[in-house]
This record gives C-alpha cells, structure tokens and sequence, in this order.
C-alpha cells in the first residue's frame, strides 16, 4: 500500500514528487513515497497534510464533548490561557480555528460532514456560560486596576494609568453606560461577543446549509438569565447597532475595536449570502468611517503605516500612536478586510510587511511585534504568512513558513494522524489559540480562497454531488470538488492509520439524478453496475489512498 507524500516547502507548485527525504522532525502518517499518480486527482484543490492532520486533532476535541454551562468544567484542550489579559478566554479557542476549519471547508467543498460536526459543537458552546460569562461578572471599573504590571502600560491611554481599564475587562456598567445583563444586545456594546458568536452561527450555516440556528435559540448564563434570539435578529441587531453609532460598535464598555468590527461584517456577509439580506449596508458606513479615522493610505507611500487598536469615545483616545503599532493588529485587520475590502487589505498587509517584516540570515522571516523589536511575533507571522499566501506574495510566504517551520515544533502525532505546533511549550495539548493564528499559513490551499468565501462563495454545492459517509478519522478526505463543466465529482481520500490499510470501507455519494447515467472510477477503473438509487452511489472499497470520479455521461 502506498503512502502520500507531506507537502512542504513550496507546496503551492503543486509537484508530486518520485523520491522524497522528509524535512529532519516531520514524521507523521502521511511520510514516504508517492508510487501512483492516482492517488490524488490533478488540477483539484486538495487539503494539505497539515489540514488534514489538524482537522483531525479539532475533530478528536469536539469529541470529547461536554457543555459549557456554569456548573460546567470546559475540557483543558480548550485553550483559556494565552494572549492574557485581553484573550484569554476559551471561546477564542474557537474563533480563532474558525479561519483555518472556513479555508479547509471551502477546498472541499462536496465533503461537509466533519466540518459540519466541529463547527455545530464550537456554535453551542457560544451559547453557554463559558463564552459570555465576562460580561455579567466584570461589572465597573476593574477593582485591580491599580496593580496593572508595567507591560500592561501600552494599552492604558497616557495620564490614565490607574484609572483605566484594560482590555479583557469588560467594564459592563461603567463609563456612564447603564448595566445591561443581555450580553447579545449588550447595551449597543459587546461585540466581543455577539460578534464573534455571529461568525460561528454564520460559517456553520454557509458550510453547511443547515438553517438550525435560524429557529429561536437561548443564550444561557445561567438558569435566571437566559436571552432569546434567532440569527436574523442577531444581524439585524447588529445592523441597527452599527446605523446607530458610524464609528463602530464597541466591544468593552466605550472601547471599539476595528478589527472586531470587520470581524463581524465577514459574519454578516455570509448570513446575507445565505439569506438574501442585505444586512451588510451599515458596516460600509462603518467601513468608510474606518478608513478615514483609523487606518488612513499615506499619501506618499500608498501604505497604511498607521492603524488604530482600539478608538475610546468616552475619554476621546485613540490607540494609534507609533509605540502602539502591533503587527498583530495589521494582520487580523489585513486578514478580514481581503474579502470586504481588498485594497484596504492590500495597503494593510504592505504596511505590516514594511514595518515589522525581518528577515534572517538563512532566507526565513518573522514578523516583529512592534517595529524595531527584533523577536518573533507568532500570532502575527502565522497569519500574517496566510495574508501573504492569500494574496499571491509567494515569496513572503515562503519566508515566514520557513521560520514558522523551523521555530514552531511542527509535530505529527502517530497515534492520533494529527497534525499540531507545539511552539516549545511542552504542554500536554496544542495551544489552541497560537495554533488558530498560525493553523491558516498550513491549510490554505491557494491564493483567493479566502476571498472567495465572501467575493463568490458557493452555494451551489448544497445541489450538486456530496461524498459521505466516510469512516472518519480512519479515512481521510484530501479532494472532495463538484467541477460542474464537465458534470465531474473527484475525490481522493487516505489514511493515517497505518493497523487498518486494507480493511473493507465505502464512500457513498448523494445529490445524484437517478434517470441519469454515471461513470465511477475508482483509482482509474471502471467500477461496473454503480448507478445511483434514490440519488446515491455506494463504493466499496479498502482503507488506504483511493481517488474516485464519479462523472455523469
């Protein structure tokens, strides 16, 4: 039986390779040799060993289980531990892998059950307690604002040290705003949460088509607060809360973050697109505001080298000093813009590369946290490399995936086929969170995709021929593409359990005309007698790599 090869280096050239010496570490279930062309179908977008290695390692997480209620205790794979004191809560656990589960489903798009399953388990939890919980609990003024460390001093505005909150302090009830315990409607604050629980709803239902959350569903703090919504009143929500107030829709108490806000109209553009709604009209307000005021093109340059963190109307301060500039806020900011607005993007992610790219003796790079800081940022050098992937800049790409390889322990674990960065924590599990960053710059599959998930995203695909009913995670799926010119299903699938090559599996394909005539190939032989009953195909074949084509004639 035969093995895939890992596609490192400069994977995007999209060779297959006779001969390979795997990179010194990479190990994993998909090493060795490629004996057979069949193994993959040419010129179809397909996941990377990475992708689907983490997919994997999500899909084992989710399994686990469980609630999030307030009696409830999150598994510790959910990652509630980095980027404290602003992030350090579990639901980014979620959001962050979000990007990474979005690119890898839209490759795939004719296989959805595992994406499916994952992001129905992230969209509950967003539901529950231990998504939303700061809300109602870090009521006022942070009684600890006064015993802040000294690196904390960055975010606080000059003069205010000890009278400011930081950020991760949601301040419900302060600032002269009133107290308001619904943490969707968030008194016209909150976007750190409504937000973000947006963009899972909303990615649930392009991936999947299943309009579950369109039906009324409860967010719970605990049984004496629980808040009833469906998902068009969530958008509407949010569309009013943004003709209300242009500069945008703060996330803690007076404090708006831009990033948050185009976080948010990539949310509700997918809702429109599923919906036919045009709820997206306020954010190009916002969006024009935006441009403006917090990250302006210099004139001279045609760069953006100044953005804005955060905008506080209250005390009237805006973080956008040079001391202030973070390349993880021109990334994210850069990341979400290339699919609502891609020149906005462009001038982003030239600002970042121009400001807080270095570049290292061996060909590799990292990008900066603050310009001039020579130490890697690793939220902003893993998405900022999908940024550079996303938008054709190869070159950069190539850089910074060399340093994230070289620095980030990228690991495959045998037992389990999963694919992780251990970033030399020595932790039992991946960090959730640093691996949501930099999981994109592994499992983008070409330049555009991401774009394309909001420029020409793909409903067609709930019509057209689906693979399912694979027996995952012993089988996994690389191809899984509907090429409508030529009527064309082409799949290719592995495995990464090297105890059950062999063993007797299927793939069933549905969304097929029973009247119609089909041609199936499975790895290039005519499999005889397959034709579709009540619009299904089932093929019989062993665990290992296999491609099907299943072709209407």
């Amino acid at each position: 039986m035969s093995e895939i090869i890992p596609q490192t280096g400069p994977w995007w050239k999209g060779k297959v390779f006779d001969t390979f010496e795997p990179r010194p570490g990479s190990g994993g279930p998909f090493r060795g040799r490629v004996r057979s062309l069949s193994e993959v179908v040419p010129g179809v977008p397909a996941l990377t060993d990475e992708a689907i290695g983490w997919l994997a390692h999500l899909h084992r997480k989710v399994g686990f289980g469980g609630t999030w209620a307030k009696t409830d205790v999150p598994h510790e794979s959910w990652d509630d531990r980095s980027f404290t004191p602003s992030g350090n809560f579990a639901r980014y656990d979620f959001s962050w892998n979000m990007w990474s589960l979005a690119s890898m489903a839209q490759a795939t798009p004719a296989w959805r059950e595992v994406y499916g399953e994952v992001l129905g388990f992230m969209s509950d939890r967003y539901l529950e307690y231990w998504a939303l919980y700061e809300w109602l609990e870090y009521q006022g003024d942070d009684p600890n604002r006064e015993n802040y460390p000294p690196e904390w001093q960055a975010w606080i505005p000059p003069g205010l040290a000890g009278k400011y909150n930081m950020t991760g302090w949601a301040g419900n009830g302060s600032g002269g705003f009133e107290f308001d315990p619904d943490p969707v409607r968030g008194g016209g604050q909150n976007l750190m949460y409504k937000g973000y629980l947006d963009f899972a709803l909303s990615l649930y239902g392009y991936v999947t088509g299943d309009d579950k959350y369109d039906r009324p569903f409860d967010v719970v703090y605990d049984e004496d607060h629980r808040f009833r919504y469906d998902h068009r009143e969530l958008n509407e929500l949010i569309a009013r809360q943004w003709r209300e107030s242009w500069p945008g829709i703060a996330c803690e108490a007076g404090k708006i973050f831009p990033l948050c806000n185009l976080l948010t109209g990539t949310a509700v553009r997918l809702f429109d697109v599923m919906h036919g709604t045009t709820l997206l009209t306020p954010f190009h307000n916002w969006n024009r505001y935006a441009r403006r005021h917090y990250h302006p093109v210099d004139a001279d340059t045609g760069r953006i080298t100044t953005t804005t963190s955060i905008y506080d109307p209250v005390v009237d301060v805006t973080m956008n000093e040079p001391g202030q500039q973070s390349a993880g806020i021109y990334a994210s900011m850069a990341w979400h813009a290339i699919g609502l607005d891609r020149p906005t993007a462009e001038r982003m992610y030239d600002g970042m590369i121009h400001q807080f790219f270095c570049e290292q003796k061996d060909g590799t790079a990292f990008l900066s946290p603050v310009a001039g800081m020579e130490i890697d940022s690793n939220a902003a050098t893993g998405l900022g490399a999908a940024c550079a992937l996303e938008l054709g800049d190869l070159e950069t790409y190539s850089a910074l995936r060399g340093w994230m390889e070289n620095n980030y322990e990228p690991t495959w674990d045998d037992e389990h086929g999963e694919f992780s960065l251990g970033f030399g924590l020595s932790e039992r599990w991946p960090r959730g969170q640093y691996n949501g960053w930099v999981m994109p710059a592994f499992t983008l599959s070409n330049p555009g995709d991401w774009r394309d998930l909001h420029v020409n995203p793909n409903t067609a695909k709930f019509l057209e021929p689906t693979l399912e009913g694979v027996d995952y995670p012993t089988v996994r799926v690389r191809q899984a593409y509907y090429t409508a010119t030529n009527r064309t299903l082409n799949v290719s699938v592995t495995s990464a359990d090297r105890h059950a090559l062999g063993r007797p599996t299927s793939l069933t394909v549905s969304n097929l005309i029973d009247q119609a005539t089909y041609q199936v190939l499975l790895d290039g032989k005519q499999v005889d007698g397959a034709a579709p009953r009540g619009g299904r195909i089932e093929v019989t074949t062993t665990v290992g790599p296999h491609t099907l084509i299943v072709r209407q004639v």
